[in-house]
């Protein structure tokens, strides 16, 4: 993602990844500490991220996962930046939630493109997605999902999670790679 005159931050999407990796059993503190030390543009991801891409991370955490526990919310917040990172995938945040379009069974993710509203109706549910956002977005919390793309709910098989490596089971959500 570039914001006008920013720098480009999926480079640091992709540092964060692999040394999300690396710190997983760091504390979040030292995790985060680690990445300010490897050169993270300004400091820490969270000064550098469009409160829009935030929105749109914290939406995707809201209507995939925002009944989760808080590490099912993670999760989701984390396959969305694991797909931001990836060059298979758009090259914003906001790109990734919307990606496939708003045709129904077309979206990525359902609730993009269930015709119904995307409004955020829970205060609650919506400040603990906002966090998980955040937390995901600065790396204060490592990935729970092994570096996952795809996730769905348990209580469906859908065809393309055959061809797919399992890398978590969090909640109500199996995770992809």
């Amino acid at each position: 993602m570039r914001r006008p005159g920013g720098p480009d931050l999926r480079p640091a999407a992709r540092l964060s990844r692999r040394v999300g990796r690396l710190a997983f059993g760091m504390s979040g503190a030292l995790a985060l500490l680690l990445l300010v030390a490897l050169g993270r543009p300004g400091g820490g991801l969270a000064q550098d991220i469009d409160p829009g891409e935030l929105e749109c991370l914290a939406l995707n955490v809201y209507f995939e996962a925002g009944g989760e526990p808080r590490v099912g919310r993670l999760a989701v917040a984390w396959v969305t930046l694991n797909r931001w990172a990836d060059e298979r995938f758009p090259d914003s945040i906001c790109a990734v939630v919307k990606e496939g379009g708003e045709a129904r069974y077309r979206c990525q993710f359902h609730w993009w493109c269930d015709g119904l509203s995307d409004v955020p109706q829970n205060p609650e549910r919506w400040a603990w997605s906002e966090q998980a956002a955040r937390d995901a977005l600065t790396g204060v919390r490592p990935d729970p999902t092994g570096g996952a793309l795809y996730f769905h709910n348990g209580q469906v098989r859908p065809r393309w999670s055959r061809r797919l490596t399992a890398t978590a089971q969090i909640g109500n959500h199996i995770f992809y790679r």
